[in-house]
């Protein structure tokens, strides 16, 4: 039986089955290990290697690809790098970095609070990859049936990356610099708010890159930030120019026709 049709099986099952939690377990069975001799020994955790070794062990998304598992300096956040999967959609992207996320989670005694999944694209003319980042409480509730599927999976974002992309050069890939910025970028989506322009994507994609930050990845974080205030500074000029253009544009009487008094 071929990947796809393997995926295509899975993700009808985890969509259509009332019990997730049941689902769960089954697709990771195989990831269930115990902590080998030589564990880091921050928090208990297993080393990058173990973790590594076990996601291309248990083939946890059955397409037997290779990993890499890198912590963040905190040991809070732990970046697992895999492979893009070709004629994968968003919601395969999703479930993929749930299943990772639950067996690396799983390794570390669930004490990890969250994974990040970079889906890196292996042809030169799609550069980039795609992020997803799973916290604990994803993973529980889809697990515990506290939210449905679809529910759960229309809350996780995906974050393209493009490396080619150069950074505005006001937004550096520093901590401070971006933790400014956020406060700024908040202030521009809460005017627009007062404003009643819709702002909920503006709300996702600020979540996006308080998400990607708390990986340490501040490139990338420094990266969505600085598309978010694009398309804010994008909607900002639109609005102005609807409130400036009566002024500018005074409607004149059609020819031939008496004014109205």
């Amino acid at each position: 039986m071929s990947y796809k049709t393997k995926a295509a099986i899975v993700l009808i099952a985890l969509l259509a089955s009332p019990s997730t939690s049941v689902l769960l377990q089954k697709a990771g069975a195989e990831s269930q290990t115990t902590q080998t001799p030589g564990a880091a020994k921050i928090n208990n955790f297993p080393s990058e290697k173990e973790i590594t070794a076990q996601l291309e062990r248990s083939n946890v998304l059955n397409n037997h690809a290779s990993f890499s598992a890198k912590f963040n300096s905190e040991m809070s956040a732990l970046t697992v790098s895999t492979a893009m999967i070709e004629g994968s959609t968003p919601k395969d992207y999703k479930i993929s970095a749930l299943l990772v996320a639950r067996t690396a989670m799983k390794m570390c005694g669930n004490k990890l609070p969250r994974v990040r999944v970079d889906f890196k694209s292996t042809h030169r003319d799609q550069p980039g990859f795609r992020s997803v980042v799973i916290r604990a409480g994803d993973v529980v509730a889809f697990a515990s049936k506290l939210e449905s599927p679809d529910v759960l999976l229309d809350s996780i974002n995906i974050v393209i990356i493009d490396p080619k992309v150069k950074l505005s050069t006001k937004i550096r890939p520093t901590k401070t610099a971006i933790d400014d910025a956020l406060k700024q970028t908040k202030g521009k989506i809460a005017d627009l708010d007062r404003r009643r322009v819709g702002v909920k994507v503006f709300q996702t994609m600020y979540s996006e890159v308080v998400e990607l930050e708390k990986t340490r990845d501040f490139r990338a974080a420094a990266q969505q930030l600085a598309n978010l205030n694009q398309h804010l500074n994008e909607q900002e000029s639109y609005i102005d120019s609807l409130h400036k253009a009566p002024l500018r544009h005074k409607r004149k009487a059609p020819a031939n026709v008496p004014p109205k008094h």
